[in-house]
């Protein structure tokens, strides 16, 4: 993972300079102003990185916790039920509570992340997964996005509702 992280910085940094100099062969007139800075190079790349990163997670939601937990068996049992058999790494996060915790789980590729996403929905129709919720691994900002986006939805489903129920009558 960290020789991947270096891997990218490098080959980023490598086009952005390239880039930098093609925009100054080309244009002598740029102010130093416009300039890429090397710390704004920094963050990019450390965005991609982590995106390119969660990008191969998904979040397990209302997993059983125990003592004794088989926690990849579990997992296991789950992308079974949905016909799916990939190499996976898993983990819980958050401290210990009443609540139970989610579950990272970290695939060797976006491709099996989105085709599990896609199965997702079956898990209703199975008796013993039917409680557990599957969803993509956001960051803070996406997470905040999605939960305003789920707000407005319920808020317009209420409204079509009121309106369907008042023209019941009508009819």
């Amino acid at each position: 993972k960290q020789w991947y992280q270096r891997r990218v910085a490098i080959t980023a940094g490598t086009e952005i300079k390239s880039y930098s100099e093609a925009c100054k062969a080309s244009q002598p007139q740029i102010t130093s102003s416009s300039v890429i800075s090397e710390d704004s190079v920094k963050s990019l790349v450390k965005q991609i990185v982590a995106e390119e990163d969660r990008s191969r997670n998904l979040m397990m939601f209302c997993l059983a916790e125990s003592n004794d937990e088989q926690l990849c068996e579990e997992v296991t049992k789950v992308f079974e039920q949905l016909g799916e058999k990939p190499k996976i790494e898993v983990c819980r996060l958050g401290k210990k509570s009443s609540n139970t915790r989610p579950v990272k789980v970290t695939l060797s590729s976006s491709t099996f992340v989105q085709q599990i996403l896609a199965k997702a929905r079956n898990l209703r129709q199975s008796e013993d997964f039917k409680h557990i919720f599957l969803c993509p691994d956001r960051s803070v900002d996406e997470r905040a996005l999605h939960k305003q986006l789920v707000i407005d939805l319920k808020k317009k489903k209420e409204k079509s509702t009121d309106c369907d129920s008042a023209l019941i009558p009508l009819l």
